[in-house]
């Protein structure tokens, strides 16, 4: 009799679960979360222009106890998606929430609101850049299986929009370029097919912002590299057509009209600011670094509205800590003892915008706290920067020369953590490739993979070799591997993870934990942790 009851259950958990993943075939999400609310989402499977869908969220596991719940319709006009924005429930406490529609129930999520007061830490794990052509999300089953997490916060490049490549490790839906509405919708669709994907979302917040290929490749409010309007439209319906849909598929509280840079408070610890690079104000990239309107005091990437938002958000933050999660990387890179080239090739970065990030660091030297942190994704590599008060980019500071000391971190007034790509091309597998080879002016950038410095030899008077040191602020490395970061804040110290493998075209691919770095509240210098603690 009891294993008869046995097998009856697992058999009814097996057929409810997969009546869930056919009713609800993307699961369910959620995010934004704050003192009082976090937004849920979901999305029905199409069984006509109108399904009634009707929500619940609740303090235990199966929903028993039910603190709030109501009905919505999805309709055709939002892709069937359902988005519910909730207040008014208890600060920094857990919950579970689910979906019905037809009678079938969806997969219970588990989410969280921030704190009101001040905790001894808070953890959040980093991640960009999920190519599904490029290989599989082993990053967010880790992710999802990491317990304590506060949220999950994604700085872009949720989807891609190329078409199938060749090397493509699975081929992503549709298989063409996604130009339209129904094309990033289908990209949406495909992404969210993925069970790790889907877990990470299930079982913690997402706090997310685009950076360029939600829309289109390198873009800015002029247009984008990969954008052809004499074959593709303007760039305005495309811009429409990529926002409308991340809107719908996003656990967020903003819409497809309204600017996407947010705050988000939790308790006393950290204040986070989320950025908008790319479609707000950024101006068209220039990729010559000779071009001296690449330093115009009047070139932005944020524009003045957000700008003066940001400035004024981080003057007036009392948290412990201020987080800024940005799409491109901060810090300035010298590269052109490397090639000319390459340099120029880096001004998609605040590299190409000199005038904006000479604001932003000279605003930040002029606060006392010096507790800046820059989260920063789009490269695909892992990096580690103390940024420095004095930028050799800056028309003010022409000559190229710094006050920042790397042996203290005197000089500098931020720190910057790059996370590595979900499962995008990193610099030794485009090389590979994409152009058969690595060539000679890109080795150096390759073989020096874990070094703390971008190295050039010289050669001194007397006619010996001497290494010159050309980042002296670049304070970790790696440009093969691919995971995310974890991040977490105590009240006097930040430590950050860098979980990473080199391979996530192998599905049983596993991450590790290879390096961490430790901040003192006060003192922007990053500093590594060996051994690990």
């Amino acid at each position: 009799m009891k294993l008869t009851c046995s097998l009856l259950g697992i058999f009814c958990f097996f057929l409810t679960n997969t009546f869930a993943q056919t009713s609800f075939p993307q699961g369910v999400a959620s995010g934004d979360p704050t003192a009082d609310g976090v937004v849920i989402w979901t999305r029905a499977l199409a069984t006509s222009p109108e399904t009634q869908v009707n929500w619940w969220i609740a303090s235990d596991t199966l929903g028993t106890h039910r603190l709030q719940s109501g009905g919505m319709i999805a309709t055709q006009e939002e892709n069937y998606c359902i988005k519910i924005i909730l207040t008014g429930l208890p600060a920094g406490s857990t919950f579970f929430y689910g979906f019905e529609a037809g009678g079938v129930q969806s997969p219970i999520g588990r989410t969280r609101t921030a704190a009101l007061e001040t905790s001894d830490h808070v953890r959040f794990a980093v991640v960009s850049c999920n190519h599904y052509e490029h290989g599989y999300f082993m990053a967010y089953r880790h992710i999802a299986e990491t317990p304590d997490l506060q949220a999950v916060i994604h700085l872009g490049d949720y989807i891609y929009e190329y078409g199938n490549g060749d090397d493509a490790v699975r081929k992503a839906d549709p298989p063409h370029e996604a130009i339209t509405l129904d094309d990033y919708r289908r990209r949406y669709a495909c992404y969210r097919s993925d069970p790790d994907l889907q877990e990470a979302h299930r079982l913690h917040p997402f706090i997310l912002v685009w950076d360029d290929h939600e829309i289109s490749n390198n873009s800015s409010t002029a247009g984008a590299d990969n954008h052809q309007p004499e074959t593709e439209g303007t760039w305005a319906e495309r811009v429409a057509a990529g926002r409308q849909a991340y809107d719908e598929w996003m656990p967020m509280r903003i819409s497809a009209k309204t600017p996407i840079h947010r705050s988000f408070r939790f308790d006393g610890l950290m204040t986070l600011f989320m950025l908008d690079t790319r479609l707000e104000g950024r101006d068209q990239q220039i990729y010559d670094v000779n071009n001296e309107a690449v330093y115009d005091s009047a070139r932005t990437i944020l524009g003045s509205e957000q700008r003066e938002w940001l400035l004024s958000g981080l003057h007036t933050a009392d948290t412990r800590w201020r987080v800024l999660g940005n799409q491109v990387m901060f810090s300035p890179l010298e590269a052109s003892h490397l090639n000319p080239r390459l340099e120029s090739m880096l001004l998609d970065g605040w590299d190409g915008y000199p005038a904006d990030r000479y604001r932003l660091t000279q605003a930040m030297a002029e606060d006392p706290m010096k507790n800046f942190i820059f989260l920063t994704g789009d490269f695909h590599s892992s990096f580690v920067f103390d940024v420095p008060e004095d930028d050799w980019n800056h028309p003010m500071n022409r000559a190229k020369t710094s006050t920042y000391d790397p042996k203290t971190g005197k000089g500098a007034v931020a720190v910057e953590f790059l996370t590595p790509s979900v499962t995008s091309h990193n610099i030794d597998e485009y090389l590979k490739s994409g152009l058969g080879g690595t060539p000679k002016f890109l080795t150096p950038l390759v073989i020096n993979v874990g070094s703390k410095r971008l190295q050039k030899e010289s050669h001194n008077q007397k006619g010996s070799s001497e290494k010159e040191i050309i980042n002296p602020h670049l304070r970790y490395l790696d440009l093969t591997s691919h995971g995310y970061v974890l991040m977490e804040l105590q009240p006097d110290d930040a430590y950050f993870t860098f979980f990473l493998t080199k391979n996530p075209s192998n599905p049983k691919a596993t991450l590790k934990a290879a390096r961490k770095f430790v901040v003192h509240r006060g003192t922007p210098h990053a500093v590594e942790v060996n051994p690990f603690r």
